[in-house]
């Protein structure tokens, strides 16, 4: 998954700031994502734990909480493929060129490097 995401991120920043970018991205990826979500899934089972211990035996409680808590997450996990969908289809639907957006490709400049008074549209 993190291939497409780096990708869009090369291509909505300029070529300068672009190592910045993937960098910056790896990091948030880390502080928003791997790091939480141990903590928040232990709340969510330790909430619907309490929730089934109060009619079930401590084993088939902790087993009902846990498939709760990985329902929860399959969910989520369904949910951000749909909107990868619906941002694709987006994209798709619309061939107009964004303002601003440089011709990296142009075959002229093949072989050039850019410069920051390049990438700035002043």
């Amino acid at each position: 998954i993190q291939g497409p995401i780096n990708i869009v991120a090369m291509w909505t920043t300029p070529y300068i700031l672009r190592p910045f970018a993937c960098a910056l991205y790896t990091v948030s990826i880390h502080v928003f994502g791997d790091v939480p979500s141990a903590p928040i899934a232990g709340m969510i089972h330790d909430k619907w734990y309490a929730k089934f211990n109060k009619s079930h035996d401590k084993a088939y409680s902790d087993n009902l909480a846990w498939r709760h808590t990985l329902q929860l997450a399959t969910f989520v996990g369904v949910l951000s493929v749909i909107f990868w969908m619906i941002g694709y289809v987006w994209q798709l639907c619309s061939p107009t060129k964004v303002e601003g957006e440089d011709d990296s490709d142009d075959p002229d400049r093949i072989g050039q490097y850019q410069t920051i008074e390049d990438s700035t549209h002043v």
